[in-house]
């Protein structure tokens, strides 16, 4: 009889989350310019839960499984690869005239790979970041704290309420000019996803956590997506929403709320399609731009509704399929 440990089973309903969560992203890139109250409720709302959805997720599967800081580690560096590999990809592209390029400076350069690569970037730009604060700066036996929780909230809370004040006064600038714009690129604005992600992934087999049911599970998804969709409590207007999309008032309490429903999500969400979408999410994510721009150069703009679904529907069944064949032949291209 072996004396290997059994292999960790592979949570199905985090899957079918991921997979959910990746068709709002390719949505959100594929938005129509013409159809402004989707725009408002979808594309600026309810979409916007599914980035940190996803570190949600990846928290969850720390806190549940809490491995060794070494582990904590390999993963840092891992992202630090990914987010260099799909950088320099999406530069090569600008260099064959797939988007506009920038003139060839310094500056340009740091800047292309610290979240301006493609239009999501900032996603594999933090993640190292967060993996170097639980790898190295945060000591393990404060990993999954109820004290810990509490002061990534903070920090998210105060970014939040620092660029709001920022933006109401009519300040240009923000932030340090290098990320203007991109609150998404500070790991201050997503901690607490990922945080709170690791203190529900500690507790998800609490007895009282793990029988809670679909019915509760599902009015906290829905009170995060009407919080998202309505932008309650609201920031500062639509020309704050479409400049920080993320840190929002809105966005950290539906973060919560999708938080509270992982423990029961995780074992019993099984959505059979989505699932196995969710478990090519990664690629999707980084090829989804590529695709999406060789469908408008050739296919024309996404201007209608219609147009935006069938767009989104084609890159995902592109994506998927050439993630699938590149996990064979490269697999270190993907996590």
């Amino acid at each position: 009889m072996s004396t290997a440990p059994p292999a960790r089973t592979r949570l199905g309903g985090l899957d079918s989350l991921k997979g959910i969560a990746i068709t709002l992203v390719v949505l959100i890139h594929a938005s129509p310019s013409g159809a402004p109250d989707y725009e408002r409720y979808v594309t600026s709302g309810i979409a916007r839960l599914a980035v940190p959805l996803f570190l949600v997720i990846s928290g969850f599967l720390i806190g549940s499984s809490q491995p060794p800081r070494a582990k904590l580690v390999l993963y840092f560096w891992k992202f630090v690869r990914l987010h260099l590999l799909y950088s320099a990809f999406y530069w090569a592209l600008e260099a064959l005239g797939f988007r506009e390029g920038r003139p060839l400076t310094l500056k340009n350069a740091l800047m292309h790979f610290a979240a301006f690569a493609y239009a999501g970037q900032f996603y594999l730009f933090i993640l190292p970041q967060i993996y170097f604060l639980f790898a190295f700066l945060i000591p393990e036996r404060l990993r999954s704290t109820t004290g810990l929780l509490v002061g990534s909230l903070l920090l998210s809370a105060g970014c939040v309420a620092f660029l709001a004040a920022s933006v109401a006064s009519g300040s240009s600038a923000p932030l340090p000019s290098i990320i203007a714009g991109h609150a998404e690129a500070t790991p201050v604005a997503w901690l607490f996803a990922f945080t709170v992600g690791i203190w529900m992934g500690a507790r998800s087999a609490h007895p009282r956590l793990s029988r809670s049911g679909a019915v509760p599970s599902l009015l906290f998804a829905v009170m995060a997506a009407t919080l998202a969709a309505l932008d309650l409590p609201a920031t500062d207007g639509m020309d704050y929403v479409k400049q920080f999309p993320y840190a929002r008032w809105s966005i950290l309490s539906g973060t919560a709320l999708l938080a509270a429903a992982l423990p029961w999500a995780s074992r019993s969400l099984r959505l059979g399609p989505v699932e196995a979408i969710g478990r090519e999410s990664f690629g999707i994510f980084v090829f989804n731009p590529v695709i999406l721009g060789v469908l408008v150069n050739h296919l024309g703009s996404v201007a209608t509704l219609s147009r935006s679904f069938l767009y989104a529907a084609a890159t995902i069944a592109i994506a998927y399929s050439i993630t699938r064949l590149l996990r064979r032949r490269i697999p270190f291209a993907f996590p």
